[in-house]
């Protein structure tokens, strides 16, 4: 599988690295509208930056990928999910905020 992580903050990281040392998954890819403050500890992930609110950008990104996995701030999901169900790929979020 090809992995999508968005937000590659604390969280974000902690899961591309879960991800790279899972069997089924042959590449991740980390983004984040900040480059990380240091060098991220994956081995294998790529990472770009841009603003997920950008939705011709995000599209971009997940085009031809698996999955994504939102670790972005609450308030950007709805236009993630939206611009994954468009593209026909697996999405999964890990707040609990609705509207």
């Amino acid at each position: 599988m090809k992995v999508c992580v968005l937000g590659a903050g604390k969280v974000g990281t902690t899961i591309g690295a879960m991800l790279e040392s899972c069997a089924f998954c042959e590449a991740v890819y980390l983004a984040d509208c900040r480059p990380p403050a240091a060098p991220l500890p994956l081995s294998k992930a790529q990472f770009e930056s841009f603003d997920v609110a950008d939705t011709k950008r995000l599209k971009a990104f997940i085009a031809g990928k698996d999955a994504v996995v939102s670790a972005a701030p609450f308030y950007l999901n709805r236009e993630i999910a939206a611009a994954c169900a468009q593209a026909g790929v697996a999405y999964f979020d890990l707040t609990e905020d609705v509207e």
